[in-house]
């Protein structure tokens, strides 16, 4: 349990001690200067002789000892229910929303458009509430840019930079279209040129249809490719056979194709461009998309109106910490403090007594109603660290010895979730390495990113793979460190090793002791068995449907391809780094591993307007009353003590005397 106002629950009894023993003081000054006062009557000892009297004065007593632990118990609960006790608990909400994937064209012919095109994606991302976007670019090949992500000031913080460094590329642009040469300022488009050929839109649009995720899930899925379709070389997927694959998994299809006065630098070739773009509208239109070209007045608004015109669908939201009053148990404590008060505290008294003791029962009538008075405004706290996931991928991680006969992917990914889930609201990245390392998802708030991008981790086809080698994310790790130190030396920074620690690189390890400095914590969880277990090929699908057999990967002898974990480099990375290191099983929960340090709290811009509830206002007011209570009953409580004494000092005084007969007295 968790409290909200933690701090009452010590500021509380301070004040209450303080202003008893302030009260104790007073009467102990005045008792000094009045040592007699009171009312004293006469011919009165003989009563403390009577057994009788002892009895009385025995059951007062223990009432009034009775009243003052009933009274503490209250005050204790007041205590607890005016601190707010609260559970937190990270859910995921049921969201009704769209998904829409931007896939751009990033060869030489679309130079001349890009940045405008990338002008009207961001408008049309921020005409969106709710919706889900994500990015790829290709040429020959494609890159994933960034996942499906709710975030949309991440996602124009990724696309503004990109503009400008495509407006560059178009001022660079000559007469006869070749480039004045490579810059700097030019967008980073690596990996976009591993195939064969260039500007290959049927492979564009079949790899952007792999980055929506829950294909379980019914709910309205679009994507917006902008290209020219000037294809060179031969794809693996004809543009025709890609947009029937999205037509058969229902996904709507948008294309935003050059203007024909974009072609000026490239005349001499503007008869086969026009022939491709009409090939590209011919083929979008088949399947009931809709074709616009750059220069279309509104295109970027007829897109976003054709978007939202469609039913939203449900799916299951990234995970929320959401934190719930929980009053129950500490109301329970008040009542049952108030009804021992009410027995056996006594009701004899001055008028006053039954005033105290009746708004105690106004107030605890309060605190269950639990009325609201006005709004007050709520500042979201959220995480403020910077926490980077490193990621295994090589061909080892497909193992089949995760909780039996599961690959060890499939805990990875769900790691991954559950570190997003423990660290809401922080900065997330998820970098994946193989022989190489690669930035798969930059730093972001949304948890369903990191979740989306997890799901489209993929081990590297081991005919591509050149040797794993467990320090080739290094680099990067050293890159993001430093640049997010420089950049928020505020937030802590936390680093997640996930892997198998299999070497299969021949040469020397580097070290990560050089960035343990930048790390503030973090672990190193380590997946697979002693054993090992069969490593399954990469394997190739579309729209989640297998296009090829799936096959072992087989050692040199053609013996079966076995992986086995390597607990001893995982526990040297841990080491380096300074963090712990967890050997990962189904059968223990990941929390175990996960960093529990205190992290910055950080407020979300995004202010709200709620109630302010009255409850524990009322369990203030309560554990006032009952200081109130307990500085009446505790010195009636000493006074009962010292009169029970006086009573047994005279009945034990009284027993030890020799009896004698009334004949016999003088």
């Amino acid at each position: 349990m968790n409290f909200i106002y933690p701090w009452l629950l010590l500021i509380l009894p301070l004040v209450g001690a303080a202003v008893l023993l302030g009260l104790k003081a007073r009467r102990e000054r005045r008792s000094r200067r009045r040592p007699l006062a009171g009312t004293r009557l006469a011919n009165t000892a003989p009563i403390a002789d009577l057994p009788a009297f002892f009895s009385v004065a025995r059951q007062h007593w223990i009432g009034c000892v009775l009243g003052v632990t009933f009274a503490l118990i209250a005050a204790v609960g007041s205590v607890a229910l005016a601190a707010r006790p609260a559970d937190s608990q990270v859910v995921s909400l049921q969201q009704r929303t769209r998904d829409v994937v931007f896939c751009l064209d990033v060869s030489a012919s679309m130079y001349p458009v890009d940045s405008e095109v990338i002008a009207q994606f961001r408008e049309i991302v921020g005409s969106f509430e709710g919706e889900r976007v994500a990015m790829s670019w290709f040429n020959s090949s494609s890159v994933t840019l960034f996942p499906l992500t709710d975030d949309y000031t991440y996602v124009d913080e990724t696309l503004a930079p990109i503009e400008k460094q495509f407006q560059a590329v178009a001022n660079s642009l000559t007469f006869d279209g070749w480039l004045d040469g490579p810059s700097d300022s030019w967008p980073d488009t690596s990996g976009t040129l591993l195939g064969e050929g260039s500007s290959l839109p049927g492979d564009g649009l079949v790899s952007c249809l792999q980055l929506f995720d829950q294909s379980q899930m019914n709910r309205p899925r679009s994507v917006i490719l902008a290209t020219d379709n000037v294809v060179e070389g031969s794809p693996i997927f004809e543009l025709w056979e890609a947009t029937a694959m999205a037509a058969e998994a229902d996904v709507h299809l948008y294309a935003i194709s050059p203007s024909f006065s974009a072609f000026g630098v490239y005349a001499d070739e503007e008869e086969y461009f026009r022939a491709s773009v009409a090939e590209l509208r011919e083929e979008i239109e088949l399947v009931g998309g809709d074709f616009f070209q750059t220069d279309d007045y509104g295109s970027a608004s007829e897109i976003v109106e054709s978007i939202l015109s469609g039913e939203a669908g449900e799916i299951e939201g990234p995970p929320r910490r959401v934190i719930r009053d929980r009053p129950a148990e500490a109301i329970a404590v008040v009542a049952s403090g108030l009804v021992g008060l009410f027995i056996w505290g006594g009701w004899r008294g001055r008028r006053v007594v039954w005033i105290r003791r009746g708004s105690m029962v106004l107030l605890l009538g309060l605190m269950l109603w639990n009325p609201n008075l006005g709004v007050e405004k709520v500042t979201q706290q959220a995480v403020d660290a910077d926490v980077i996931v490193l990621v295994d991928t090589s061909p080892s991680i497909a193992a089949e010895d995760w909780d039996g006969s599961s690959p060890r992917l499939d805990a990875i990914r769900a790691d991954i979730g559950a570190i997003a889930a423990e660290h809401v609201g922080a900065h997330i990245a998820i970098v994946a390495f193989d022989s190489s390392a690669r930035l798969i998802m930059p730093f972001s708030t949304d948890p369903g990113a990191a979740l989306a991008a997890a799901d489209t981790l993929t081990p590297v086809p081991y005919w591509w793979a050149s040797g794993s080698s467990i320090d080739s994310g290094l680099d990067l790790l050293e890159e993001l460190l430093t640049r997010q130190a420089e950049e928020h030396p505020e937030r802590a920074r936390l680093v997640y090793y996930l892997g198998d620690g299999e070497q299969t690189r021949e040469g020397s390890v580097k070290s990560f002791e050089p960035v343990a400095d930048l790390v503030d914590g973090g672990a190193v969880l380590g997946y697979g068995t002693a054993e090992g277990g069969r490593m399954l090929a990469h394997q190739e699908t579309i729209m989640g449907e297998l296009v090829a057999e799936p096959e072992y990967i087989l050692a040199p002898d053609g013996s079966p391809g076995i992986s086995k974990i390597d607990e001893t480099a995982l526990e040297m990375i841990a080491s380096e780094l300074g963090v712990d290191y967890l050997h990962r099983t189904a059968q223990a929960p990941v929390s175990e591993a996960l960093w529990q340090g205190e992290l910055p709290p950080r407020t979300v811009d995004d202010a709200t307007s709620g109630s302010r509830p009255l409850r524990f206002l009322a369990a203030v007011a309560l554990f006032g009353t009952l200081i109130w209570e307990l500085a009446w009953s505790l010195p009636r409580a000493r006074n009962a003590l010292a009169v029970t004494r006086l009573g047994a000092a005279r009945q034990a005084t009284r027993r030890a005397q020799p009896w004698t007969p009334w004949s016999a007295a003088p």
